[in-house]
């Protein structure tokens, strides 16, 4: 019987992408998401001015509100692919995954408050200095940005959570596979010495009997 190669097996697992989610997905859920927050809080701020005795300055509120929001998209993207490689076994243990966090959430709450007074003061009225209006907003929504930063770096480990469970579920499938693929190599080897003995001895048992026809059929089949 000629020799013939395994093929891979249906079943196989296909080598698949590290990251479920891309460099570009990452972008788009972001994107949607805080625009989709500033929109709501929008309408929330027009529903209010609605009300009677309400005397906000309502383009004021949308311009600072929607900016609030939409600077948050380079800061989840910055969080997100910083805090996906924080592991208790990266950062030597669950007391240090803990602390990592604190210094960033610094970083992260100073810098988007800085940048977002920025471009609220340049898109709208304002009265304050920027320093002023820096102080107010830093304080005014500490809770929130503590809640926000949060949530997004929370969001990051579950991303890399998720790859994991994803890799371990490849690694067996691709172990079952490759041991399916040696039980039937086993079984070849088991069946092929057998099926050679039965056809020699068909052969033999042809040629005793004068069988010149069948002895080349068989020969034949055998080297096909």
């Amino acid at each position: 019987m000629a020799d013939r190669r395994l093929s891979p097996l249906p079943w196989a697992p296909k080598r698949v992408a590290r990251s479920w989610l891309s460099h570009r997905a990452m972008w788009i859920a972001a994107t949607s998401f805080w625009l989709f927050v500033a929109a709501m809080s929008a309408a929330q701020i027009l529903w209010a001015s609605q009300n009677p005795g309400q005397g906000m300055n309502v383009r004021g509120a949308i311009v600072w509100q929607t900016v609030y929001f939409v600077v948050w998209i380079p800061f989840t993207i910055g969080v997100w692919q910083l805090t996906r490689h924080w592991l208790p076994e990266r950062l030597g243990g669950w007391v240090w995954l803990v602390a990592a966090p604190l210094p960033v959430f610094a970083v992260v709450t100073i810098v988007q408050t800085f940048a977002m007074v920025l471009l609220s003061a340049a898109l709208a009225d304002q009265q304050t200095g920027t320093w002023g209006s820096f102080v107010i907003q830093l304080r005014g929504r500490l809770n929130a940005q503590l809640l926000i930063y949060t949530a997004i770096a929370g969001t990051g480990a579950a991303i890399t959570l998720y790859e994991r469970y994803q890799e371990r579920l490849l690694a067996a499938s691709r172990l079952e596979a490759e041991l399916a693929a040696a039980r039937l190599q086993a079984l070849r080897g088991h069946l092929q010495p057998h099926f050679l003995f039965n056809s020699l001895h068909s052969i033999a048992a042809l040629a005793r009997t004068g069988d010149t026809a069948g002895v080349l059929r068989l020969t034949a089949g055998l080297s096909d």
